[in-house]
């Protein structure tokens, strides 16, 4: 069980810094990296670097903390002990793997799945701090009724499951009749889902009349779809930024997207020839799995406008996409979601489709024949020389995480 008290101090610290200037803001980020440097002197691949500037230590992709797990944690867990633990909390166990420290694999698009270490007053603290950013200042008082798609169970929010909180967790291919009369039955105040599974829950759900915030995370949500949801349930969606790597931005009560800059240093790298930038992250609360310049595929833009809410943290449009998933055709780069919200608009937002871009294919999959030829139409006219080759599909196939936008650079 995580310490309750932890919980309520990591709740109050957090509501503490969102009053913080960005001068203030920037002092507690260098406050808390130097009170890092003794957990990097125990984790091997950055041993080097204990009690020097953050600059000092390079940047690393995502992957190769992946690939070399048991260098990359300070409590000296290996790869098989910690993959045996998770294949355990995958199955419904605690997924412990020793003195409290919990282990949990992400959902994942990739070959490597990541793997997350976290200990008690870790996890303490990511629920105290997630508390503090997404529910009403009220909330550790009155609690909450909050329903989770998750691929599978996490013994994190069993641990705090209480007379306030009660949690409910529905396995993101349980089907759609299912997932919204297990959701009838327990009224929830609060739904946190991926955009495919709140589109499926739309589609068949009617309004949830318990509902005070929805959140999405793990993939990119078209504007259309966003506004369809937003019908169809009576909330509105607002995102959420998460990775291995981190809580790394969190939707105010305004609906806008602001990154933790009171417990994480992100640095954000441009992307060439595009406005927009790759996250470099370094979690300043992680202790037992340090992450510290890691380089991040995803897509970030900044967005320059003053949010009502008052909090410093810099604001940012919700994820659209991959670097990797940037469309070069010959009328230029095109961002994942601008593609995204081209063929969005030619089939609506409730369709199911994907699209994968290359310099002379464009495959399109859809269930209906119209859409189909509709997204040909879209797509003849982002790059005109491909040959457009349409699928239609009784299904599309359950990954764990929906791509509806990707580019092949040989295809």
């Amino acid at each position: 069980m995580i310490p309750r008290h932890g919980l309520l101090a990591a709740w109050a610290d957090t509501r503490w810094a969102m009053r913080l200037s960005k001068t203030a803001l920037a002092r507690r980020r260098a406050r808390l990296w130097a009170e890092m440097a003794p957990i990097l002197a125990k984790t091997p691949a950055l041993s080097g670097y204990a009690g020097r500037s953050l600059q000092n230590v390079p940047i690393v992709d995502a992957a190769a903390i992946r690939t070399a797990f048991a260098q990359w944690n300070s409590a000296g867990i290996d790869h098989h002990a910690a993959m045996a633990a998770a294949e355990e909390a995958e199955r419904g166990g605690a997924g412990i793997v020793r003195d409290g420290i919990a282990v949990g694999l992400s959902t994942g698009t990739s070959d490597v799945r990541g793997m997350f270490l976290a200990s008690a007053a870790e996890r303490a603290r990511y629920i105290g701090q997630s508390i503090a950013r997404l529910l009403p200042v009220s909330a550790p008082v009155v609690g909450a009724r909050i329903a989770l798609v998750l691929r599978a169970e996490s013994a994190l929010y069993r641990d705090v499951a209480n007379g306030r909180f009660a949690f409910l967790h529905l396995a993101i291919d349980l089907d759609s009749h299912a997932m919204s009369e297990a959701l009838e039955r327990f009224r929830p105040t609060i739904l946190i889902a991926p955009p495919r599974e709140l589109s499926m829950i739309a589609g068949v759900a009617p309004r949830l009349p318990t509902l005070a915030r929805i959140f999405w995370g793990a993939e990119p949500m078209g504007v259309l779809e966003r506004a369809w949801i937003a019908d169809r349930l009576g909330c509105r969606p607002d995102p959420i930024y998460q990775a291995t790597e981190g809580f790394i931005a969190a939707a105010c009560r305004f609906g806008t997207l602001h990154l933790n800059d009171d417990s994480l240093e992100i640095e954000l790298e441009p992307v060439p020839l595009v406005d927009a930038y790759r996250p470099i992250v370094t979690d300043l609360r992680r202790h037992v799995q340090p992450i510290v310049r890691v380089r991040l595929d995803d897509i970030v833009r900044l967005d320059q406008r003053a949010c009502r809410c008052g909090f410093a943290g810099r604001v940012i449009a919700p994820v659209g996409g991959r670097v990797q998933d940037i469309w070069t055709t010959g009328t230029g780069l095109h961002l994942p979601e601008a593609i995204d919200r081209r063929f969005e608009e030619a089939v609506g937002p409730a369709a199911r489709w994907e699209v994968q871009g290359g310099p002379s294919m464009v495959t399109i999959k859809a269930l209906e024949p119209r859409d189909g030829e509709r997204l040909r139409t879209a797509a003849r006219s982002l790059n005109a020389d491909a040959h457009i080759d349409v699928r239609i599909m009784r299904d599309l196939p359950c990954a764990p995480k929906r791509r509806r936008v990707t580019w092949r650079p040989d295809a």
